[in-house]
């Protein structure tokens, strides 16, 4: 995922994306033979890019969460502490189970411009000691900042196979190699993303393959998921505490549609959202309680 000029293992998608097989994951085909592939937002038949539970981007390759309708990047679902999977092997199912929602939308984003997309998601700290800087994983790969030591020798054993630095306790060597080679990455992604909404329908045979992959994988989250509220894993049934909505990505944008389809200006619908300040009753659930009215 930090390395854009690796061998790409896996077929191209219909959408044209390209991914490594060994970050991307995926269940296995029931033809070895079989050269056609779709990524999981082409098996549910998504046109536009879905939206990262973790970060603003739009941009690259998504994975189906355990909650259905909602999606994370795979580079994010990798690099957030936290958060794991219906099947780990396959990398299926991104499940954010064992985070509360406290630490969406709690810290800032420093390598955002925009304040507000600044607290979407969750903004992961820099592995250096007590350093306070904390990014996107979206934003620190636009920045080269990206460290994968997952294919370090089996003698050697790392406790946090992936993580990244800020700029100012990153490895400076190859950071502006990284910069282009990440800029030259997004605007073919621009590209990619106009010419799949102009595809044509899929042929019979596509359209099942596709169908049929998608079933799999759905099978595969509801039986892991099962084997889950079985006992083997207790973290899913914890009640948690709220989660701000201008946390996630997708709900704002849609508010903000509404918003302008009532003739709010975008600039009047966001400048409340500037103001707004975080204390420790901010994730308290709505209702009747002693705690949501005080």
């Amino acid at each position: 995922m930090a390395d854009f000029t690796t061998f790409l293992h896996f077929p191209i998608s219909r959408c044209g994306i390209h991914v490594h097989e060994s970050c991307y994951g995926g269940l296995p085909v029931a033809d070895p033979e079989e050269t056609r592939w779709f990524c999981e937002p082409c098996q549910y038949g998504l046109i536009e890019p879905p939206h990262c539970e973790f970060c603003p981007s739009r941009f690259g390759a998504f994975k189906r969460a355990d909650i259905s309708g909602r999606w994370a990047h795979a580079v994010c679902s990798l690099y957030t502490h936290g958060v794991t999977w219906s099947q780990e092997h396959t990398t299926t199912g991104v499940s954010w189970e064992n985070l509360e929602n406290s630490v969406f939308g709690r810290r800032v984003c420093t390598a955002c411009s925009d304040k507000i997309e600044a607290r979407f998601g969750v903004a992961s700290r820099c592995e250096s000691g007590m350093c306070k800087e904390y990014m996107h994983v979206t934003c620190a790969q636009k920045l080269g900042l990206l460290v994968d030591e997952t294919d370090e020798s089996d003698d050697v054993i790392v406790a946090v196979p992936r993580y990244f630095f800020c700029k100012k306790h990153t490895n400076q060597e190859n950071l502006k190699t990284f910069q282009r080679r990440f800029e030259q990455w997004e605007k073919a992604e621009g590209r990619r993303i106009t010419v799949h909404r102009r595809k044509k329908a899929l042929s019979g045979a596509e359209d099942a393959l596709r169908i049929q992959m998608r079933e799999t994988l759905e099978e595969t989250i509801r039986e892991e998921d099962r084997g889950k509220s079985n006992g083997s894993v207790a973290g899913g049934e914890k009640i948690k505490q709220a989660r701000l909505l201008n946390s996630s990505t997708e709900f704002f944008d849609r508010f903000e549609t509404k918003a302008e389809d009532s003739g709010l200006s975008k600039k009047e619908f966001r400048d409340p959202f500037y103001d707004i300040k975080l204390t420790n009753a901010s994730h308290v659930p709505i209702g009747f309680s002693k705690e949501y009215i005080e």
